[in-house]
């Protein structure tokens, strides 16, 4: 069942999300829905790179989990990321790996979004069910973290992607 749904979101990639957000009267009558999202990271011009594309609804079993991760080093600033994955630790191996260094912390998510916040003295990474709220979390994560307010207002979000 995951290849065929693995395959189903990689052919529906082709299709504009209109087409094929689930109906509302079909989502409420089937009880074995999920939000799931196609993704796409860009950079937004200011060399930040985001995910465009919030959950789309498709017709699938519940229990189908996938996993994301963030990884970062405080004392480098690099970071790595892992989407997509069916465990929780192959997607925290993935982030890091990617991330590269000792001191990776990690942070990971499922079924919903991850962000990275940096700021000049602080970080955060946290999750969400949208990438705004995932955003917002790790705006105000980094920012609990800044030992002043003028470092507190230098957080703003590095990274976002979806665990799909």
């Amino acid at each position: 069942m995951k290849k065929n749904l693995i395959a189903s979101a990689i052919a529906l990639t082709a299709l504009s999300v209109a087409s094929i957000a689930a109906p509302a009267k079909a989502a409420e009558s089937l009880k074995e829905t999920a939000n799931v999202g196609i993704a796409s990271i860009v950079e937004d011009g200011s060399g930040m790179a985001v995910s465009q594309t919030e959950p789309t609804q498709l017709l699938i079993k519940q229990g189908y989990d996938t996993y994301g991760a963030i990884a970062y080093s405080p004392s480098t600033g690099y970071y790595g990321v892992a989407w997509g994955y069916d465990y929780q630790s192959d997607a925290e191996n993935r982030a890091l790996y990617e991330c590269g260094y000792d001191d990776c912390q990690v942070m990971w998510f499922s079924n919903g979004y991850g962000a990275l916040a940096i700021g000049y003295s602080s970080w955060g990474a946290s999750w969400g069910n949208t990438a705004s709220e995932a955003q917002a979390n790790a705006i105000d994560l980094c920012r609990s973290y800044a030992p002043t307010v003028a470092d507190a207002n230098t957080c703003s979000i590095e990274y976002s992607l979806s665990s799909w």
